[in-house]
């Protein structure tokens, strides 16, 4: 067998075995699975309505359950993924074995429930905007800005800070300012309307809940925009999550598939990734 065969006949094998696992998720929940690796950006969620649609056209169940792994994206790109998810979905379950970060974040509380590992994070949700050749934090820029000014406003300012203020981009502070209301706006709408809505209290009371929670996952406390935020974080802060061991048959069959393929797509040096029994 030459090389070539060889990596094929692995590659059927790998498939094979993640789609055993993803039969086994589908059977305890008695949904439709399917996986996304890699980061929240336009091209995850292209592959995210074909994967959905093919399910649509031949199984399709009233549920489906997403096994998240990300460093986190666009927000944007968490409402479009939400928005066609839900509009052939009537429940929606996210499975977080590891890690679902900044728009991962956001994306998960889009969900009627979230499961989470002992070992599993979520992460701050100060929104990232890329400038230039890079992604920069939209509350840090906000932060410094407001410092600055209050700054201006004592007669207080440095001849340094004086000069960072006057090339600080206007139209860049305004999209700062707009990407934290989406985000804040899309976590008022998605947990009253979805996780919250079996909840006692009025429709304003969920709404000012979803706000609270918005504010302490956006908190500076946290420090870093990479702090990941644990399992017994998340719910303090007010999120509603189910334990993955709880159920030790949907642990194990997470568990494997997550390693799995967290190998085959590092051996591939894959980066986005989506998959389904019938997309891969």
């Amino acid at each position: 067998m030459d090389s070539k065969d060889l990596f094929q006949s692995v590659h059927r094998h790998t498939k094979s075995q993640l789609d055993n696992y993803l039969r086994d998720i589908e059977s305890i929940f008695d949904c439709n699975v399917i996986s996304i690796f890699g980061d929240i950006g336009f091209v995850i969620a292209k592959s995210v309505g074909r994967a959905i649609e093919l399910l649509y056209d031949t199984d399709k169940k009233d549920i489906l359950v997403v096994i998240l792994q990300t460093l986190g994206g666009l927000a944007e790109v968490s409402e479009r993924i939400i928005e066609t998810i839900r509009d052939r979905y009537n429940k929606l379950y996210f499975v977080i074995p590891d890690y679902a970060m900044s728009a991962g974040t956001i994306l998960a509380m889009g969900g009627d429930k979230i499961y989470m590992g002992y070992p599993s994070s979520l992460g701050p949700i100060d929104p990232q905007i890329f400038q230039g050749d890079r992604f920069l934090s939209a509350l840090g820029y906000l932060n410094e800005y407001d410092d600055l000014n209050k700054k201006a406003k004592k007669g207080e300012l440095t001849t340094v800070e004086f000069s960072l203020l006057n090339q600080m981009d206007l139209s860049f502070l305004y999209e700062c300012k707009q990407a934290k209301k989406l985000t804040v706006d899309l976590i008022k709408k998605w947990l009253p309307q979805y996780m919250f809505k079996d909840d006692d209290g009025s429709p304003d009371a969920k709404v000012k809940k979803a706000e609270d929670i918005a504010s302490k996952f956006g908190s500076e406390e946290w420090r870093s925009h990479t702090r990941m935020l644990s399992r017994e974080t998340v719910k303090n802060i007010g999120l509603k999550i189910d334990n993955i061991e709880d159920d030790q048959k949907l642990m194990l069959s997470v568990n494997r598939y997550a390693s799995l393929l967290d190998d085959f797509l590092l051996q591939n040096n894959v980066r986005n990734f989506v998959h389904s029994i019938n997309y891969f």
